[in-house]
């Protein structure tokens, strides 16, 4: 071939791809758009806490104690140093009547006077078989061994008849009270709802004591005075002792070491004293 040639063919080639360019510009090349990146997770470091200086820290409060009202001897004069006109340590079995039933007894004990009940709203009285004065100072000891909730017992004096007389009763929920029993009717004239000198329930040694003078009977548990009662109509009469049932089915009471001293007359009507004395308690102690 000869150069001639070459040049004609070399010089077509390029108005080719001349014109080829051109058709391109008319129909440009639409490229893909790059996707940015997707963000990554970051993670903020939190601040450590610090300790922040407490310049006035609380401190535990401490709580008063509860405190519980506890009785203490009644500062009043009686007839301690009176006259002795009787005493009794139940050795003797001829001074107290005894009776044995299908629901109680009252019996001798080893030198005590036992009454026993079986049933519920049962009572039983032992009577003493001994003349008493009309005004005397008396004091007995009296221990329930088995006893609770509305249970009774006590003392009887200025007794009329079997059915007739005064009664001072210690309950076995804690309650004190006087009345007067005529026949099947019970009238209250004094009562004390409680008593620090009477703890509720059984298995305590109660001193009881009664202060008769006229028309005036004081009367004491525990060496406390409990409340005075001035309309005694009877102005003398029989001595005796019972126990009463209430809804339970089991009382058991003692009577023992009795002693009858020669009454005088009153001294003003002295008031209970009670001595707060501090207790332990649970209570937990509180923050600020």
């Amino acid at each position: 071939m000869s150069g001639c040639a070459l040049s004609t063919r070399l010089f077509v080639a390029a108005v080719a791809l001349v014109l080829a360019l051109s058709a391109c510009d008319t129909f440009p090349l639409v490229l893909p758009t790059p996707t940015p990146p997707l963000p990554t997770a970051t993670f903020t470091q939190e601040p450590s806490p610090t300790a922040t200086r407490v310049w006035f820290p609380p401190t535990d409060t401490p709580q008063p104690a509860a405190t519980r009202v506890l009785p203490t001897p009644t500062q009043e004069e009686r007839p301690l140093n009176g006259t002795v006109l009787a005493t009794d340590d139940f050795s003797d079995t001829t001074r107290w009547g005894i009776t044995d039933s299908s629901y109680g007894s009252a019996a001798y004990g080893s030198d005590e006077l036992t009454i026993a009940i079986r049933e519920a709203r049962r009572s039983i009285y032992s009577f003493y078989f001994e003349t008493v004065p009309a005004d005397y100072y008396l004091e007995l000891t009296v221990n329930p061994s088995i006893c609770t909730g509305e249970d009774q017992y006590g003392v009887v004096f200025r007794s009329q008849s079997s059915s007739d007389f005064y009664r001072f009763s210690l309950r076995c929920d804690g309650q004190i009270r006087l009345e007067l029993i005529q026949g099947t009717a019970v009238v209250p004239l004094s009562v004390v709802e409680s008593s620090g000198a009477l703890l509720p329930g059984p298995l305590q040694q109660i001193r009881v004591a009664l202060w008769l003078y006229g028309g005036e009977v004081r009367a004491y548990v525990n060496d406390v005075f409990m409340f005075s009662e001035n309309r005694l109509r009877w102005q003398t009469g029989g001595l005796g002792v019972f126990a009463r049932t209430g809804i339970g089915k089991a009382l058991t009471v003692n009577f023992s070491d009795l002693e009858m001293r020669e009454s005088s007359a009153f001294p003003p009507t002295p008031f209970p004293t009670m001595t707060p004395e501090p207790i332990a308690t649970a209570t937990p102690l509180r923050r600020p």
